[in-house]
């Protein structure tokens, strides 16, 4: 299925600085039981409306997306966040990417917050989790 989560996913898994940090440990909505740390979840905040805009021959969606940096402490999750933010929200940005199937054309970052007392998962309670918010335009 061709989702923004998916296309996140794939973004991420291309890009080595991502992918030499937690390997293929990259999930969408939540992580296996026990999967050893440091991992990334990629999800949709509940209750988010996608604004549709048709535009030729494509519909255009914004949707939002967070990225959960889980990590063995507060500085690995608070460092992996950084590689995030570089691969999805790059300086110097123009056009369209592709990223897996999914036209893009931005991912904007919205906000990076620590979410290790209230998480998302309950596989991450206690565990050191810093989000990072962005809202993604893509082809849909």
């Amino acid at each position: 299925m061709n989702t923004p989560e998916n296309a996140v996913i794939a973004k991420l898994l291309a890009t080595t600085a991502i992918t030499d940090l937690v390997g293929q440990r990259i999930y969408p909505r939540i992580a296996p039981q026990k999967e050893s740390k440091p991992y990334l979840i990629v999800l949709r905040p509940e209750g988010q409306v996608n604004t549709q805009l048709a535009s030729g021959l494509y519909t255009v969606s914004w949707t939002p997306i967070v990225v959960a940096c889980v990590g063995n402490t507060y500085n690995e999750s608070r460092t992996l966040s950084g590689p995030v933010t570089a691969t999805l929200n790059p300086s110097g940005w123009t056009g369209s990417q592709t990223w897996g199937s999914t036209e893009v054309a931005s991912c904007q970052l919205n906000d990076t917050f620590d979410q290790s007392t209230l998480p998302q998962l309950a596989d991450e309670i206690g565990a050191p989790v810093e989000f990072v918010a962005f809202d993604l335009e893509h082809a849909s």
